[in-house]
């Protein structure tokens, strides 16, 4: 059985923690505007007017949805260990917590990144699969 590896997320920089968002909660129970809320706050209004916007409809929580959360560097780096050690995405996903989708992204962009300087001068020249020089295109060639 594998074991299950503590995930740690993180909340977003740009996401006011649980503790304001109670206090607007609490504010809105007594009735208050959005506007109020946002001076005594120290919140954009905008924020606050969509939160009221949300609490007469019954969905504001104070408690932060999964989606204001994300995963640190540390994660990521245990994922391309994983993989650089030759496990699977599936076995990845099972050991981190990490969706095979996620692992699958991190990596795909992870190698998207571009080279160092002089790691691709040691690289010999790529060629087409026909073994021409004329960019693979076909009857398309160079005119003299």
């Amino acid at each position: 059985m594998v074991q299950q590896l503590k995930i740690v997320r993180h909340v977003r920089r740009d996401c006011a923690p649980e503790s304001v968002r109670r206090q607007a909660l609490a504010l809105f129970k007594e009735g208050r505007g959005y506007k109020l809320v946002a001076r005594r706050l120290g919140l954009s209004e905008h924020t606050v007017r969509d939160w009221g916007r949300l609490f007469k409809q019954g969905r504001f929580r104070a408690e932060l949805s999964e989606k204001l959360l994300y995963y640190g560097p540390e994660m990521r780096e245990l994922v391309f260990s994983l993989r650089g050690k030759g496990m699977s995405l599936r076995a990845i996903a099972a050991r981190t917590g990490v969706s095979i989708s996620t692992c699958c992204a991190w990596l795909k962009r992870r190698d998207l990144q571009p080279v160092q300087a002089g790691a691709a001068d040691d690289q010999p020249e790529a060629r087409s699969e026909s073994g021409s020089e004329g960019g693979g295109r076909g009857g398309m060639r160079k005119r003299p």
